[in-house]
């Protein structure tokens, strides 16, 4: 009886290891690595604007963090402002 229930346990432990192991591959693999740029805001631009040009992923996240980066309290911009904006490493 020892023996079945050994048997099981090592399974059990063998089954999580491996799962483990493929999380950690998989959440590796869908890392992209982010550096900073510094955009100069021109006449007309917005938030959504920038994004488009050299933003990425979801674009209202992109935009929080902007604003989180650059203590904005708004998402006004103005003419020759100078916003540090999150882009994906080698872009």
């Amino acid at each position: 009886m020892k023996s079945r229930k050994r048997k099981r346990m090592w399974y059990v432990c063998l089954a999580a290891f491996v799962a483990v192991c493929m999380i950690t591959s998989f959440v590796r693999a869908n890392q992209t690595e982010y550096t900073t740029r510094e955009v100069v805001v021109q006449e007309g631009d917005t938030l959504w604007g920038i994004w488009e040009e050299v933003g990425h992923g979801r674009a209202d996240k992109w935009i929080a963090e902007v604003r989180s980066i650059n203590n904005m309290e708004t998402a006004d911009l103005q003419p020759y402002d100078r916003l540090t904006v999150p882009v994906v490493k080698g872009e």
